[in-house]
């Protein structure tokens, strides 16, 4: 029920912002669908942090759709952008993109068996 009302919540926005970003002509999908909010945490961006076999892991999300990641002492830069609900990300150089899936009300990434949570 929670992912229902998130995603309802963020197809307003999304609406809302391609009404607004239309109006002056300059707005594009990807930028659109990044610009989705969420009342507890005001963004998805930011800075999210969890640690693996004691390695210290990293994933941030900037507003102008760069990021990267920190894995296991490596800086791994990528673009991103919001697509169906979801953060889909390519990492610089490569042309395989990989989902990201965040929970914007919780503060939460889960990429594979881990758990990254937003300082």
């Amino acid at each position: 029920m929670k992912k229902l009302i998130f995603v309802c919540i963020a197809m307003a926005a999304l609406f809302s912002s391609c009404n607004n970003n239309n109006k002056s002509g300059t707005g594009t999908k990807d930028k659109e669908e990044k610009t989705v909010t969420d009342k507890s945490s005001g963004s998805m961006t930011g800075t999210y942090k969890t640690t693996e076999v004691g390695q210290p892991m990293q994933f941030t999300l900037k507003e102008d759709s760069t990021g990267f990641e920190i894995y296991h002492g490596e800086n791994r830069p990528f673009t991103w952008a919001m697509k169906e609900g979801k953060i889909y990300f390519k990492y610089n150089g490569e042309p395989h993109e990989w989902e990201l899936p965040i929970d914007v009300e919780k503060g939460e990434i889960h990429y594979a068996s881990l758990v990254y949570k937003k300082e």
